[in-house]
């Protein structure tokens, strides 16, 4: 994976008693060097796809040996614990939000229907499953995100990514909702063109995994909304509406309401 990281000049383990201490190459965020836009996105996409490509299915297999048992997966007993934790919670803070001044306005349209499809978990869409796992980055939004020559107009980016605490064996999909369409949901200025940008970045990924021998039964497009929902209703809805239940302030909550809302039916939650 060294093409995907800076350069690892020294690894000094046991510093402080237990603390690993890495010196590596200093890379520069894409964040700070360039306004992003979404054709930006169609110049880091095929390092992700490159990146997921080498662990894809049963190619994970043959790298098995390099992570140990911490390794999260997407259907260990851990995860499908903490995802069932996660959408009780959920249930049980919209109906705080029911009855909170600041939040029942904009939960109670969407209440029943959503209390209806969180039923349906804590798997809800198995085919994402299917459809292939791979090492993911986890968090790979632009802050996570170094390029040595954002600044040119080329579009062969030399593309690495750093802060890889969040990596996991999960559906390649999770990377794509952070780096895509969280990036939609937070740049009210995409959202115009929404449609055209998730598709667009989707098709440049599909032909990039297909360089690899790499291909989906479903539509990509599908399997990212699925992944945005499985996401959303295991983990981000609740903690957001906690959020605003505890005084804060939200800038997702809504969005993710409204998805819920109008993918949930599109794919056939209720």
């Amino acid at each position: 994976y060294h093409e995907f990281m800076p350069k690892l000049y020294w690894l000094e383990p046991k510093v402080n008693g237990n603390e690993t201490w890495m010196f590596t190459e200093c890379m520069q965020p894409l964040r700070g060097q360039i306004k992003l836009a979404p054709s930006h996105l169609e110049r880091i996409i095929p390092t992700v796809a490159k990146f997921h490509a080498l662990t894809f299915d049963e190619r994970f297999l043959q790298y098995a040996d390099l992570f140990d048992s911490t390794l999260p997966h997407f259907d260990s007993r851990e995860k499908v614990k903490e995802r069932t934790k996660g959408i009780k919670k959920a249930k049980e803070n919209l109906d705080l939000a029911m009855v909170d001044p600041n939040l029942k306005e904009l939960v109670a349209p969407r209440y029943k229907i959503i209390k209806k499809i969180l039923k349906k978990g804590p798997v809800f869409f198995p085919e994402m499953e299917e459809s292939g796992q791979c090492l993911i980055h986890g968090d790979l939004h632009v802050h996570n995100i170094c390029c040595e020559n954002a600044n040119d107009e080329k579009d062969d980016w030399k593309v690495s990514l750093i802060d890889w605490e969040s990596a996991k064996h999960y559906p390649c999909w999770y990377d794509l909702v952070v780096l895509v369409e969280l990036l939609i949901d937070f740049r009210s200025d995409w959202q115009q063109s929404e449609d055209e940008i998730r598709n667009q970045c989707m098709k440049v990924y599909s032909q990039e995994m297909l360089k690899y021998g790499i291909t989906f039964n479903e539509d990509p497009l599908n399997l990212l909304k699925k992944a945005y929902l499985q996401r959303t209703l295991e983990k981000k809805l609740s903690s957001h509406l906690e959020k605003v239940l505890n005084g804060g302030k939200s800038t997702l909550l809504k969005r993710y309401l409204e998805k819920i809302e109008v993918w949930g039916k599109e794919l056939g939650l209720y």
